[in-house]
């Protein structure tokens, strides 16, 4: 049976202990974190607990580490985090329920460079983008920015009384019978840039989890490209593949 000191010096038990506190005020937002020689000695615990409670705090969003100062409280409330359980390759296409898309913009845009590239698309060709930040229903947090790029003759479809709840791709084919008869899915790390930074509520740089969806007919014209930014912090795949019987 274990005693009260190995269940308080456990990593599970620190980190419920100090967060308690972050919580409660006692260390306020901005204030610094004991160290880890003192929090071994209050604890009674090891430098490896210590170490273990205080990653779970920093994943959280809790306390960050600050060179020359230490690690200080950076947010008085976990971080929001949302996970995605994929039981197949076609729920991979789609948000779980729970979720809502809010257009933050419209309009058309003519492909630079960069945008070319991204839409394997000639310079100068035209697309109607889509801008749009994704909540969990109830929340406050955006979970990612997403741009959606559709071809010029579907841009009505902002109009359609689901737009957003469900895929475009599919208020695309409910209106114009136009079918992705094929979808490529790129999952990308990168940083966040500043402008979409600020819509996030994030720093600059800030780590993301970039997911590109294409959507080509039966052509292999691609009519859809979405890309979709996610601050590494609140948003997860989680991949399950069953063998069928």
């Amino acid at each position: 049976m274990r005693n009260r000191s190995s269940e308080r010096s456990d990593p599970q038990r620190i980190s419920m202990e100090l967060r308690g506190q972050i919580l409660q005020g006692v260390f306020p937002l901005g204030a610094r974190m004991p160290t880890e020689d003192e929090m071994c000695r209050q604890f009674g615990a090891s430098r490896y607990s210590v170490r273990e409670a205080m990653r779970v705090l920093t994943e959280e969003g809790l306390v960050a580490r600050r060179p020359r100062i230490g690690t200080i409280v950076a947010a008085t409330k976990p971080s929001e985090h949302f996970v995605q359980s994929v039981p197949s390759m076609q729920k991979l296409l789609n948000y779980p329920e729970g979720t809502v898309r809010k257009t933050i913009g419209t309009g058309y845009v003519e492909a630079n460079a960069e945008l070319a590239a991204l839409l394997k698309c000639p310079v100068g060709e035209r697309r109607f983008r889509i801008r749009a930040l994704r909540y969990a229903v109830g929340s406050s947090v955006p979970l990612c920015y997403t741009d959606i790029y559709i071809l010029p003759q579907y841009a009505t479809i902002v109009n359609h009384p689901h737009h957003e709840f469900t895929l475009v791709s599919d208020q695309i084919r409910e209106v114009f019978g136009e079918r992705a008869e094929k979808t490529v899915i790129e999952i990308s790390s990168s940083s966040i840039k500043r402008n979409i930074a600020k819509l996030l509520d994030v720093k600059p740089a800030t780590p993301s989890l970039t997911v590109t969806r294409r959507y080509a007919n039966a052509r292999g014209e691609e009519f859809e490209t979405t890309v979709a930014v996610h601050p590494a912090s609140r948003y997860t795949y989680s991949f399950e593949f069953k063998r069928q019987p």
